[in-house]
């Protein structure tokens, strides 16, 4: 007799905003209502699950149906977390300032889709101040322990100045021509200057090749031990001082079509914001006029064609 061995899910529930917990979902996984363990930090924990593919969809009175599929296999573990995103009409979200932005496609509504909203002002008062490492989860800012930084998504870019990439290429030119000066004058003198700089080299270190960044990351949390904030992932690569950072968020459209994301105050002070909406890897630029706002409904309404 063959023992089959069970698998197990962890799903974490979180607000799209503020993060914080769901605990009032319902679970369905291939349409049936499995026994599951909710706890109230959000995670919905099944622990007798047979091994198979699942089509997994998420129900929450004023947020956005969230489905999704994984295959478990025997004894295997698999934990997930979800953001979920705002349906226009949640009751939670009167009288507070939000962007609806209505997505269309050839004039119809692009309804329970996924999109990548950046806001491409960047946080000009945020900067990196302490080299990171590669596979570091700890990242030291200048401004520590600000409660308000996260958890948040962040694209963090950083750019080679291209003047000094221009100014290191004379620098080059410029010893090349001083060798081959020296090279006319007295070669016996230019192979005694190699042999030197050569046994100079063996007793250095490689220099590090700094290069262009642009990658998401999470901060989740801070850590006083460190002065740093917690990244829900290593690094994939080093991270360099200074760099600038971006606020993006994914989310998902309704059943109207709208993607609602509430205002920031701290970071959307200006009175025109601009925006790139990603949609099937197609990207638009979107600027927000709040001049436009509509100060009963509460709302700025942006429509998008894709």
């Amino acid at each position: 007799m063959r023992i089959l061995h069970k698998a197990s899910m962890i799903i974490m529930l979180t607000d799209v905003m503020t993060k914080t917990p769901i605990t009032n979902a319902v679970i369905l996984c291939n349409d049936k209502q499995n026994p599951y363990i909710c706890k109230n930090e959000g995670y919905y924990i099944f622990a007798d699950l047979y091994p198979s593919k699942y089509n997994v969809k998420i129900f929450c009175n004023g947020y956005v149906k969230t489905n999704f599929e994984c295959n478990l296999s025997p004894k295997e573990s698999r934990y997930f977390m979800i953001e979920m995103s705002y349906e226009s009409f949640n009751s939670s979200l009167i009288n507070i300032p939000r962007f609806e932005f209505l997505i269309k496609k050839n004039c119809k509504k692009i309804k329970n889709k996924k999109i990548l909203l950046v806001l491409k002002t960047p946080i000009k008062f945020l900067k990196i101040i302490k080299k990171a490492k590669k596979d570091d989860k700890l990242l030291v800012l200048n401004i520590p322990d600000d409660n308000s930084l996260f958890p948040q998504h962040y694209i963090y870019i950083y750019k080679i100045d291209q003047n000094k990439k221009n100014e290191n290429n004379e620098l080059d030119e410029e010893l090349e021509l001083t060798e081959n000066e020296l090279e006319e004058e007295n070669l016996d003198d230019l192979e005694d200057i190699e042999e030197e700089l050569l046994d100079d080299s063996k007793n250095k270190k490689e220099p590090e090749i700094i290069k262009d960044i642009e990658q998401k990351i999470f901060i989740i949390g801070y850590e006083e031990k460190s002065n740093a904030y917690i990244l829900d992932e290593p690094l994939p690569e080093n991270f360099q001082i200074g760099g600038k950072f971006y606020l993006y968020w994914e989310l998902l459209t309704d059943t109207k079509g709208k993607a609602v994301l509430p205002f920031l105050d701290r970071f959307m002070k200006d009175s025109k914001l601009e925006f790139e909406l990603e949609f099937n890897n197609k990207k638009i630029e979107i600027t927000a006029d709040l001049n436009k706002f509509d100060q009963v409904y509460k709302t700025l309404l942006i429509e998008v064609e894709i």
